[in-house]
């Protein structure tokens, strides 16, 4: 639909980033319309796998050391999974941070710019410097001795068994630098993957209305399929909406007691190259709007990236990167029986 198509002018992200002095080499592979049909990019990793998606082609890039940083967006799970999934650092911002003026737009009460990167340092850099907001992303010093919520979620049993033992193995790693409190939400919270997927579907059919409209027959059948789901959906939306706003104001209670959470990203290591993976451990932090950031480390039962991912309360982006900048020094290593049985 937009083959050839160059865009008058830069979006705000990419201007603020080349007047700061980056040079932006080319664009890089996306999904369909930041959504689920993969494209040809593959993980630097193993070929016959997925680099994850929306942000293929930025996290394979990084992955594969082309690139020190890449910008992606995120709706469901779009930078932390491929991130994870790549073993690069990713990290979605709190919503609104980076302005979305020049995105195509997919779900605007979720969209969020950010970047991958090889190092925590250079992500933050780069954020402040997208956001117009240096300071606010510079990483925290969380102290000597900082409070990690481990958080197993609601979804905690949907991770792949090998996956969780290699979590588990690095929490009782990390025992040994920082406090570490189990953590569990609100009950209400395991509501918010299917609210997110309300509002993401309905956000799009608005936002894809005249591709729709003009141009069904070149969208993918995988696509196409999504759109009749996310149809059938519309009517809960509002209900999706109070549900996020109930959960946000019961945000402090979660943090109370911790600097930040600690919990799977992915459900376990890159599938294969037919799918970009499944989001399901993202979407209520983009719902929520929080700051997340995954920290690679990790390998899997297959000896591929398996990220984990800090979260924060919302604008507390320094303290989600501080944290993420102290566990790439702790992660790596961890090692635990073979349990692919």
């Amino acid at each position: 639909i937009y083959a050839g198509r160059r865009p008058a002018a830069d979006a705000v992200a990419v201007a603020r980033l080349r007047a700061a002095g980056a040079v932006v080499l080319g664009k890089t592979v996306t999904t369909e319309f930041a959504l689920f049909q993969p494209g040809p990019t593959r993980n630097p990793h193993d070929l016959s796998r997925t680099p994850g998606g929306s942000s293929s082609g930025s996290a394979a890039a990084v992955g594969a050391g082309t690139l020190p940083l890449a910008i992606g967006t995120q709706t469901a799970g779009s930078v932390v999974r491929p991130a994870s999934f790549c073993g690069v650092v990713g990290a979605k911002p709190t919503f609104g941070s980076v302005p979305l003026d020049g995105v195509k737009l997919c779900s605007p009460s979720l969209d969020t710019v950010g970047l991958l990167g090889s190092d925590v340092d250079g992500v933050a850099i780069g954020l402040g410097i997208m956001a117009g907001d240096p300071d606010r992303f510079v990483p925290a010093d969380l102290g000597r001795r900082p409070r990690i919520g481990f958080l197993r979620t609601p979804w905690w049993h949907d991770v792949e068994r090998s996956a969780r033992h290699r979590i588990d193995a690095a929490i009782e790693r990390l025992a040994a630098d920082v406090e570490v409190v189990e953590v569990t939400l609100p009950s209400a919270f395991a509501g918010l993957v299917d609210a997110q997927q309300v509002v993401m579907g309905a956000e799009v059919l608005d936002a894809l209305a005249d591709e729709i409209d003009q141009h069904s027959g070149q969208l993918s059948a995988r696509l196409r399929a999504y759109l009749d789901d996310a149809r059938a959906l519309v009517d809960d939306y509002d209900a999706a909406i109070a549900l996020r706003e109930s959960c946000r104001r019961d945000l402090d209670d979660v943090f109370a007691q911790v600097d930040v959470l600690l919990a799977p990203s992915v459900l376990g290591e890159a599938p294969d190259a037919a799918t970009t993976g499944d989001p399901l451990l993202c979407r209520a932090w983009t719902l929520l709007g929080t700051p997340t950031v995954s920290v690679p480390g990790l390998t899997g039962a297959d000896g591929l990236p398996l990220g984990v991912q800090v979260i924060a309360r919302p604008g507390d982006d320094a303290r989600a990167l501080g944290a993420a900048r102290l566990l790439t020094g702790l992660l790596p290593n961890v090692t635990t029986r073979d349990d692919r049985a």
